[in-house]
């Protein structure tokens, strides 16, 4: 009786770290940009402001992480929470504890998801160094989307601008 008290406890305590686990907040929230056989680059698509550290002001949390579901790919808006140290390399480089995939809504009268509206725009835009996906919209009047992202490279960091590009709703 004592042991499968024990055994009990032990088991509601392992299911309350998991529940913690999905009720915290995401370490990123982001778009997988790149895939490989065993690992995934994403980009938060919400900056941090570090400009009163004497940082910059637009910051995007950017990672190489390895393993990545077999569900994931590229294009999907996902959730990370890491697993462990993070190298703290910019871009840095991490373990996937758990991820989840947000499934977007797909809205009224497009053809296209979000998903493969994000995978047609990574092979047209062109920058330097990588990006960060910061919307995706879908415009019905025009039957049109709209990628919004900001190009992000290693100096001047706060001097690149939001850019958009148009994929058409084919």
């Amino acid at each position: 009786m004592k042991r499968s008290k024990i055994l009990l406890v032990l088991l509601l305590f392992t299911l309350s770290g998991c529940h913690f686990l999905e009720d915290g907040a995401p370490d990123l929230h982001g778009y997988v940009l790149k895939q490989t056989d065993s690992q995934i680059f994403v980009v938060s698509k919400i900056a941090n402001d570090f400009s009163d550290r004497g940082g910059v002001k637009q910051f995007f949390d950017a990672i190489t992480l390895d393993r990545v579901p077999k569900n994931v790919e590229v294009g999907q808006e996902v959730k990370v929470w890491y697993k462990g140290e993070v190298d703290v390399t910019y871009p840095a480089c991490g373990s996937i504890q758990h991820l989840e995939i947000v499934e977007p809504k797909q809205p009224e009268g497009a053809k296209l998801s979000t998903e493969e509206v994000v995978k047609q725009a990574l092979t047209k835009i062109d920058v330097e160094y990588f990006f960060a996906i910061t919307d995706v919209v879908y415009n019905k009047d025009t039957s049109s989307w709209t990628v919004t992202y900001k190009p992000i490279s290693l100096y001047n960091d706060d001097e690149e601008k939001l850019q958009s590009i148009q994929i058409p709703d084919l």
